[in-house]
């Protein structure tokens, strides 16, 4: 295989990789904010589930 066309390849996979990161973490997210619209209204942060706290903090990976 060419050099370009391998590099091309390359940059492609890498591409599909992280959307497929992405995806799963906008889905984290949106789970985080079904969970924390519960307890918004009364300020209990305190009871948020461990994986949204983990979503908002970006520690979900």
């Amino acid at each position: 295989m060419k050099p370009e066309i391998y590099a091309i390849v390359t940059a492609v996979n890498e591409l599909t990789r992280q959307m497929f990161v992405d995806e799963e973490r906008i889905e984290k997210l949106e789970l985080a904010l079904v969970d924390m619209s519960q307890y918004i209204s009364r300020a209990d942060w305190c009871y948020l589930k461990p994986e949204t706290l983990a979503a908002l903090e970006g520690k979900d990976d």
